[in-house]
């Protein structure tokens, strides 16, 4: 068989199982009793495989979340309203929401129920997942760097120990062989640039030890303690999943919008206790330039529990 052949099979199989998820979602939305015609001419138009699932996201059957409580507990309305006017005093609305019997006995409670519906709402929006995305493609840098004393090792990814371009130039099996690097501990892969499209380098997993205390020592923490999970800082003996580099995503996104570093502790010791224990800052109290969707973003990925 050609490899022309071989190339149009290939494709051919994509493309049906492309249409049969389409279908899939189709009908688990209509079994849910969702579906409307405007929601099903986004699906029957969606031109990615990214966009298609984006829709599908809301829809998507999911572990009982705090969101889903909180809406029970008839908090929407109130998330509806603070997110319509933030200007309004939080505390005094939250008032008229408190209910022990559904668990949210004071207003710290339901302020955080409120704030879990945005999140959620935001972390489901199609449209704004595909501004996201779309920003990153535009402006963001693929950094790539060799961990030190992976030398030898790691002599197969040498065209990538120094390596920085943009994410939009990058083609497919260069951006597997900087992954396949980084799977393997011999690379250490960044996305970001600042407010003037400078990239950052940093390392979210595979720091090596130095003076600065937001770097780890080797042992039973690796990685860059600024940009830890918790569980992380906590040196927790069980696997560590995509949730944790989407943690380490949402403080280095932190940073670059508001300039300052999501924990400021003096030392190591005193930074994995603010990561493990403290709240940061809310972005917006730093900068109220920053919209109030993408502080919801942020939030919701810097959230100390994982299942958010």
């Amino acid at each position: 068989m050609s490899e022309g052949q071989i190339d149009e099979d290939h494709l051919r199989g994509a493309s049906t199982q492309n249409i049969d998820r389409r279908q899939a979602i189709l009908n688990s939305i209509i079994e849910q009793g969702k579906l409307n015609p405007e929601l099903e001419r986004a699906i029957l138009s969606a031109d990615t495989k990214n966009r298609l699932e984006d829709l599908y996201l809301p829809y998507k059957p999911k572990r009982r979340s705090k969101a889903l409580i909180a809406r029970e507990a008839g908090l929407e309305p109130l998330a509806d309203a603070l997110l319509a006017d933030p200007g309004q005093d939080p505390q005094g609305l939250a008032a008229g929401y408190v209910n022990e019997d559904a668990g949210f006995g004071d207003t710290k409670a339901v302020l955080d129920g409120a704030r879990q519906i945005l999140m959620e709402r935001f972390a489901e929006n199609a449209d704004l997942l595909t501004s996201l995305r779309q920003f990153l493609a535009d402006n963001a840098m693929l950094a790539s760097r060799l961990v030190e004393g992976k030398e030898n090792e790691g002599a197969k990814f040498r065209d990538y120990f120094e390596h920085t371009e943009a994410l939009a130039g990058v083609p497919s099996h260069r951006a597997l062989a900087m992954f396949r690097g980084r799977n393997e501990g011999v690379l250490s892969l960044n996305l970001l640039l600042d407010a003037d499209g400078h990239v950052w380098i940093t390392d979210f997993g595979l720091a090596q030890m130095e003076s600065d205390p937001g770097l780890t020592m080797t042992g039973d923490i690796l990685g860059t303690v600024r940009y830890m999970s918790p569980e992380q800082a906590l040196a927790k003996r069980i696997p560590i999943d995509h949730r944790t580099d989407i943690y380490s995503l949402g403080v280095t996104l932190y940073e670059l919008l508001t300039l300052k570093p999501a924990f400021t502790g003096r030392d190591r010791q005193e930074l994995l206790r603010q990561i493990t224990f403290d709240e940061p800052r809310r972005p917006r109290r730093v900068n109220t330039a920053i919209p109030t969707e993408l502080e919801t973003i942020v939030l919701k990925a810097v959230s100390k529990n994982p299942e958010q």
